[in-house]
């Protein structure tokens, strides 16, 4: 689940995002001194906070966006240490841009840190489901080349670089915690497909979803 929305080459259908995001104070070496705030990056495993303290964990956060993340650290899932570069850039640019809309940093950081050119093949595999396409795909390629943003999955009624009728999902996330992740975005999108707005569609699809993880015994959520 990726976050907001807007227009550009590969534009999105909304301005909104799958996993709202947050605005992150970072070290990062591309500022003058002034304006450096340090912190320290804690790699943490992304399907555990999932099933216990915050079902809506995706890629990154601090206690600004987490209550479990201390202050002064920036959380990032395990599986993004290879992007962290571009996990620090993102952050960074969140924090020096907070005062500008969604819409705007997301902008600027598809200009800056998309790779130019088309991607590499990054689509693992194809799944039938009724009328849908669940697509697994390398979601480091998509990161880097089509939405620095994409955490998790998405669907094609949210972004429009998804085609339609497909839903995605990171396969460089945990497979176990993949199959959640399946069940959020298709009862996300079957809402929405029936004329709910996404905000509402994302936090019923956050229920299903741990429906689903107490449902299988891997939940242990401290928040009810």
């Amino acid at each position: 689940m990726s976050r907001s929305g807007h227009s550009g080459h590969f534009g999105f259908a909304g301005t909104h995002t799958a996993r709202p995001r947050v605005f992150m104070p970072i070290l990062y070496s591309g500022l003058k001194a002034s304006t450096m705030v340090v912190m320290k990056i804690r790699y943490v495993n992304g399907a555990k906070i999932r099933n216990t303290t915050n079902t809506d964990f995706a890629g990154f956060a601090t206690h600004v966006y987490d209550a479990a993340v201390p202050t002064g650290e920036l959380w990032i899932e395990d599986y993004l240490k290879p992007e962290k570069d571009l996990i620090l850039h993102m952050a960074e640019t969140e924090k020096r841009y907070e005062r500008r809309s969604f819409a705007f940093i997301r902008a600027r950081l598809q200009k800056e840190a998309l790779a130019r050119g088309n991607p590499p093949p990054f689509v693992k595999k194809r799944e039938r489901r009724g009328s849908l396409t669940i697509v697994s795909v390398d979601g480091a390629v998509v990161r880097a080349h089509l939405d620095p943003y994409f955490f998790l999955g998405g669907h094609d009624l949210v972004y429009s670089y998804i085609p339609k009728n497909e839903i995605w999902i990171d396969a460089r996330n945990y497979p176990k915690d993949n199959r959640f992740t399946v069940i959020h975005e298709l009862h996300e999108r079957a809402l929405m497909a029936r004329g709910m707005d996404y905000a509402s569609a994302h936090d019923y699809a956050i229920a299903e979803e741990r429906h689903h993880r107490r449902k299988q015994g891997v939940a242990r959520f401290t928040n009810g």
